[in-house]
């Protein structure tokens, strides 16, 4: 679901700058303090890089909708948010969009902004606000937890999308029917919505048993198990693309020369190879620069670590 350059108006998406540079900051802030607050951060400084880059190898395995012509991927928001709560997990969609948008060209540098409400904040704040209201999701049977985790990953899924049919009906550069766009794509991701509610769910009750250590093996060995499969993901169109292509909206969609064009590696003409060597440079990445970015809110305070106050 990530928006290219042009799509939405610049005044829509420059409007979106200071919302999702807010969450991300607020985030910073909270994780920071999360950090500090523990005997030793670094467990959950590698948990938060395992997650980005199990997240980030499985946005690149689109699985096809049976019998509707689309593809789907996780989003991964809701995931980020049951494994370690929603401060690190905004920081860590924040870094995997980034990097995406950098690197690969998937979502327009322009819809950054955009991106990182409908596919980070969003999903996330979703998914913390319906935990706290669902006390099943920590203490209930196994049954209700993993109920509860399928029901917010789907919904948080579904309330990214109605912001970005909103968006579409207020900030597009094609000309289309707002109100059928919205329903057609909340219709069009249904499908990927429950997709996203099974994966969810499988992950959390596979990782959440274990502790720290072990849950980073699992994260990164997951990771490292799926990037061999990435080069044989569905290449049908996704969500967002097929309503597109229905909706007229992508009609004005913009791109650029990134380095690793469409997750490949220019000049490497074995398609295979080019596709999982470009997913080891957005692995390798995506775990520098969320461990870089803990090490810089924790620095100075390794040695002094005091409960901070709220």
């Amino acid at each position: 679901m990530h928006v290219p350059d042009g799509v939405l108006s610049p005044l829509l998406c420059l409007s979106t700058v200071p919302l999702a540079s807010a969450a991300v900051a607020f985030s910073l802030w909270n994780w920071r303090k999360e950090l500090l607050r523990q005997p030793t951060a670094t467990p959950s400084i590698l948990q938060a890089a395992g997650v980005g880059c199990a997240i980030f190898a499985m946005q690149m395995c689109n699985f096809a909708i049976p019998g509707q012509g689309f593809s789907g991927h996780l989003m991964g928001g809701a995931l980020a948010t049951i494994l370690l709560g929603p401060w690190a997990a905004c920081l860590i969609m924040a870094v995997i969009l980034t990097i995406q948008a950098s690197l690969f060209g998937d979502g327009g540098l322009s819809a950054l902004g955009i991106n990182i409400l409908n596919m980070g904040v969003i999903p996330v704040a979703i998914t913390a606000f319906m935990l706290q209201k669902l006390p099943a999701s920590a203490t209930g049977s196994l049954a209700l937890r993993a109920l509860t985790w399928f029901s917010v990953s789907a919904l948080s899924v579904m309330a990214a999308v109605l912001a970005l049919g909103v968006q579409l009906a207020l900030g597009a550069t094609a000309t289309i029917n707002g109100t059928q766009t919205a329903l057609l794509l909340l219709q069009t991701h249904v499908p990927i919505a429950l997709g996203e509610g099974m994966i969810t769910t499988l992950l959390a009750a596979i990782v959440l048993p274990y502790e720290a250590t072990t849950r980073v093996r699992i994260l990164f060995v997951l990771a490292l198990c799926i990037l061999p499969l990435t080069p044989t993901a569905s290449i049908l169109p996704d969500g967002l693309e097929a309503t597109g292509e229905i909706a007229g909206f992508l009609a004005s969609a913009q791109t650029w020369e990134t380095w690793l064009p469409d997750y490949t590696i220019p000049g490497l003409v074995t398609p295979y190879w080019s596709t999982a060597l470009a997913g080891l440079v957005g692995l390798a990445t995506t775990a520098s620069a969320l461990l870089l970015l803990a090490e810089m809110i924790v620095i100075g305070q390794k040695s002094t670590r005091q409960p901070l106050e709220s």
